[in-house]
Formats: C-alpha cells, structure tokens, sequence
C-alpha cells in the first residue's frame, strides 16, 4: 500500500519485504587401520569404550552433529521470521494511524486514486492493486496495496476504477505516502504474507523441537551405550601401548624422511647424468664438425691438385704421365 518515501516493492511491506525478496529466500530453496578406542573417565578412573560399541558411539556422533546442524539452522530461519514478522506488524500498525488521522481531517489527507492494475503474489497467496494518484504539484504518484486480496475480493477492482485514499500529509508530492482506506477493516491475518511467515515459523519452532529431542537422545544414548560396554583400563598397560604407538609413529616418520632423502639423492643422479650425457653429446658434435671440416679441406686440396688433358680435355690425377682417356703423353 505504500507510495513515496515509506514505499517498497509492489505488494509487500517495504524494502525488507518485498514479493520478490521473500521468493528468492533461502528457506524454500587404501589400507586398514584400526579404529582408536575412546576412553573416558569417571572421577579417577579411566575407562575405555569396546571396540564394536566404539564405532557405534563414533556414528552416533555424526548424527549428533547433524542434529546440533539442524537445531541451529532451524533457530537461526526462525528468528528471520519472526524479525520479518515484527516488521509486518509494524507496517500494519503505522497505516492503521496513518487511517485514523486521515478520517479525522478527511478534507486534507483523503484524496482519490485510480486503479491500474492487479498482481498475484504466489509466495503469499494473495492478490494486490497498483493505484495512481495526482501530487499538489500535478504530477502522478503510483503506489500499491499488500498482498490482502483473496480472487474474488481483488475482481471488485478494474482499471480506472475510483478508490479513496489515505495520505501522510500535505502538501502532497512524489515523496507522499498513501494507503487504500478499507485497509482499515482487514485484520492483520488477512495479510498474506504475515500468514506465510507465521506458518513458516510454526514449522521452524517443529524443527527445533524435533532436533532438540534427537541432540538430547543421542547424547543420552551414547553415555548409555559408554557405560554399559566400559572396560577399566590398566594404566601402565596404556602407557606401555601410547609409548609403542608413539614409536611406531617415529619410525613411520623416520621411514618417510629416509625414503625422502633417497629420492632426493636419485634426483641429484639423475640430474649429474643428464649433465654429462649432455657435455658427451657437446663433444661429439664438436669432433663431427672438426672431422666434417677436415674432409672439406682434403677434398679441396685434391681438387685443387687434379689437372686436366690439353687434347681431349680428360680429368687427370698429379701422379699421371699419360692421359687415361686419350693416352697422349702430359707436359708436366
């Protein structure tokens, strides 16, 4: 029913409680080891749990942490509600005044309105109008009502129709708050959205009580099940034992440390061996080129020694007298 400075979002009860805020909320969206024995005490002496009833006390307290989960998860929805649900009624008791004065200066704080429109909000369940009126200033100012129609009571509104409203003050401007009258004659059940947070806590407040009760039951249960299946604990036996765990814990560790060095060492190998493989590789390229060049130089030299016949124009080594083509005899 807003307009102005005290409006929020079409068909709810300010910012904080808007159709669109209250639909999108969070509310309706390797190798064995065995298992450690738990021990307890009673005044001075120490108890330990046998190992079936062990592990059922470890999974009774899985579910305990769930339950513990859900209590608090619960409180916390319960008490948003109830904070949304405080603002309703504040919203409620702030339009109710906002009625009364208007009726007793009904010349200045009532004016009409005009329909525009209607809207269902389906997370409330109700129906609301959007209305228009003229400021002191000639300028339209659009408002809205809440979510408190039922279908049949909203289908007494079309557009254009006339409706009487109650205003904050005057002058009036873009800022004036307003509100249908008739408002005045709903309860606040009639609220939709009230309806929906108050049922929403009742279901919070359920689950409270039902993860209360499974926190307490199963706390009850596992001290139950602890006490009937203690076995009393030698000290010095327990001693002996955390000492060879303790050792067995070292010697894992020292196992770990060792394996860790030699991998490091395998690295620092391999690491050399690559660095020689790559200089034997360096070297070898190096005496392929001196050798590649060597046979460049020889074969020039030969070239350069090689001679040719004056008849018949015959290739000819240094060491011929006579052509081997034509057989005629060298000038050298």
């Amino acid at each position: 029913m807003p307009s102005g400075s005290h409006g929020g979002h079409s068909g709810s009860h300010g910012g904080s409680h808007s159709s669109s805020h209250r639909s999108s909320s969070s509310r309706r969206s390797g190798s064995y080891r065995p298992r450690r024995p738990i021990y307890f005490r009673v005044w001075h002496t120490r108890y330990m749990v046998r190992s079936g009833a062990s592990a059922f006390v470890s999974f009774l307290g899985v579910l305990l942490f769930f339950a513990i989960f859900g209590f608090v998860a619960s409180w916390i929805m319960k008490s948003q509600s109830e904070g949304y649900l405080r603002e309703i009624e504040a919203d409620y008791v702030y339009y109710q005044n906002m009625i009364v004065d208007a009726k007793e200066n009904p010349e200045e704080l009532i004016v009409d309105g005009t329909v525009i429109t209607k809207f269902y909000n389906s997370v409330a369940d109700k129906w609301y109008i959007t209305y228009y009126f003229i400021d002191d200033n000639g300028e339209m100012v659009e408002g809205y009502t809440f979510s408190v129609y039922t279908l049949e009571q909203v289908n007494n509104f079309q557009h254009g129709d006339t409706i009487k409203l109650a205003v904050d003050g005057r002058p009036m401007d873009s800022m004036t708050d307003s509100i249908p009258l008739d408002y005045a004659e709903m309860p606040i059940e009639q609220d939709g959205e009230y309806a929906t947070f108050s049922s929403e806590i009742k279901g919070e407040r359920i689950a409270m009580i039902v993860c209360g009760s499974a926190v307490g039951g199963i706390i009850a249960l596992s001290i139950v099940i602890m006490l009937t299946n203690k076995v009393k604990v030698n000290e010095e036996e327990l001693k002996s034992q955390r000492k060879k765990e303790m050792e067995e814990t070292k010697k894992a560790f020292e196992h770990f440390n060792k394996t860790v060095k030699e991998v490091e060492e395998r690295r620092k190998r391999i690491s050399e061996d690559l660095k020689r493989i790559k200089a034997d590789i360096d070297k070898n390229e190096a005496n392929n080129d001196e050798d590649e060049q060597t046979d460049i130089i020889e074969e020039e030299i030969k070239t350069s020694q090689q001679t040719y016949c004056d008849y018949c124009g015959a290739e000819i080594s240094p060491d011929e007298i006579r052509c081997p083509n034509c057989k005629s005899k060298l000038n050298i």
